[in-house]
């Protein structure tokens, strides 16, 4: 049992040693490539996904416009009550 124990405890160790990365590989996104934004065939690609949603409207071959805000702007009303979000990181 003692051996078990302290098998436990060393793999239990080991396993905690490994560093576990939650972010996206920046060299894979385009960091190198100071994040290119490619064209309407690669722009969902890597090493194009940053630049190009950071800069859609630059994009060759993707269709924007820019939408005129009315002459008759609302806040929106507040909440009688908050949503009821939830999330497990």
């Amino acid at each position: 049992m003692k051996n078990l124990l302290a098998s436990c405890l060393v793999a239990a160790c080991v396993l905690s040693s490994f560093t576990v990365r939650a972010e996206p590989d920046e060299e894979l996104l385009g960091k190198a490539l100071n994040y290119p934004i490619g064209t309407a065939a690669t722009w969902y690609n890597n090493p194009y996904r940053v630049g190009a949603w950071s800069a859609m409207d630059r994009v060759p071959g993707i269709r924007t416009r820019v939408v005129a805000r009315s002459p008759d702007v609302k806040a929106l009303p507040l909440a009688a009550q908050p949503a009821p979000i939830k999330y497990r990181y």
